[in-house]
């Protein structure tokens, strides 16, 4: 995840470094051929013009952005608390970007670059294909009025494009068309410039028309992001310190606790510790409260079996009665070790795996018991 972050960070600012150094290149390229090509060279000149203008707004608003005390205000929300990370997020100076003679002066002249490549088009082809392309100009064009005629009919002014369709659609809803009539407006658009597109880069004009492209992608997105992205550098590393704080909190508390419910030495060594007096902790085992024991039968009174824990060692010392007979019994949930009073009444003293491995000590009468004798079935 890391790597793939930096992966497309690098790549990011690859194209950024690439954007401007390329950018310069084809104005040089331009100038040179331009008495050869005069037309391309024209229309390449005019769109790397319209990147560096882009460029330079770029450049501006950042500046305005430093010196209006932008990371500063930041530093100062971050300062209050890293739970403040999402108010340090700003949209800084884009609308020095987005506003303004400059940001309609590129767009004036890249949509001129586009008419402009499209009549060279038009110049070189012949026959269906400049039928064609002639027919989807007309359409641009026709698309353009109806846009200039309602913002002026809307404002009476020309506004930025944003600005501009807003009180497109409200025009157009005053005159009750606003169930269809926009998005058959910008899908009649959308298809126009998309075919035109498709066609001239099908042809000599390939270069252009993807200079065209990418100018309109990085002038309109690209550099935007970037803009946004750098304005915003403190407050993004703000809020992954946070994230990765509060992640490994939550990594922290959730492996504390898979630590505990997984570990059953401490379980049983918790268990060890509540006393001879929880019967519960035994698992049933013990007859100290008369209950009745594998075998069905009652138990004996409290002198039967009783036991103490020895936490110095770790077993479990059970005491049984004097006189009390013990046997091991074979049973299909687990072999156990029963005592039998001379009354005839038994009680369940432990498992026989946990003597055999000397878990619990049997003391009677003051010794303990090493040997215990299988019950024979009769």
């Amino acid at each position: 995840m890391k790597n793939r972050f930096v992966g497309v960070v690098k790549g990011f600012f690859g194209w950024f470094s690439g954007f401007f150094g390329g950018t310069f290149t084809e104005v040089g390229r331009s100038v040179k051929h331009i008495k050869s090509s005069p037309l391309q060279s024209s229309v390449s000149l005019a769109i790397m013009l319209a990147r560096i203008a882009a460029m330079v707004m770029f450049v501006f608003s950042y500046v305005v952005f430093v010196l209006d005390n932008g990371y500063v205000d930041q530093i100062h929300v971050i300062g209050q608390g890293l739970v403040q990370w999402s108010q340090a997020f700003t949209f800084g100076t884009l609308s020095y970007y987005f506003d303004g003679f400059a940001f309609v002066a590129w767009t004036v002249v890249l949509g001129l670059s586009f008419f402009a490549i499209h009549i060279v088009y038009i110049i070189k082809e012949s026959g269906i294909k400049r039928v064609l392309m002639t027919l989807l100009m007309l359409m641009v064009l026709a698309a353009l009025v109806l846009y200039l005629l309602f913002v002026w009919g809307a404002l009476g002014s020309l506004q930025t494009p944003v600005v501009g369709f807003e009180s497109l659609w409200q025009n157009i809803t005053s005159q009750g068309l606003q169930g269809f009539a926009l998005p058959i407006y910008l899908g009649v658009v959308v298809f126009t410039l998309f075919a035109a597109s498709v066609l001239a880069v099908k042809s000599t004009l390939r270069n252009q028309m993807k200079q065209w492209l990418s100018s309109v992608i990085s002038v309109y997105l690209g550099l935007p992001l970037l803009l946004w992205f750098t304005q915003n550098l403190l407050a993004l590393a703000a809020m992954i310190v946070f994230l990765v704080l509060v992640g490994g909190i939550l990594y922290l508390l959730f492996s504390v606790l898979v630590s505990r419910l997984g570990d059953p030495g401490a379980k049983e060594s918790t268990e060890l510790e509540k006393g001879s007096n929880d019967d519960a902790m035994r698992g049933g085992r013990g007859g100290q409260s008369g209950q009745v024991g594998r075998g069905g039968h009652a138990g004996g009174d409290k002198a039967a079996v009783s036991e103490v824990y020895a936490p110095q060692s770790g077993q479990r010392v059970v005491e049984v009665e004097a006189g009390a007979r013990l046997w091991k019994i074979k049973s299909a949930t687990g072999d156990y070790i029963q005592s039998e009073t001379g009354g005839g009444a038994t009680c369940e003293v432990c498992a026989a795996a946990e003597f055999d491995k000397g878990k619990v000590v049997i003391m009677q009468a003051g010794e303990q018991i090493s040997m215990i004798p299988w019950k024979q079935k009769k």
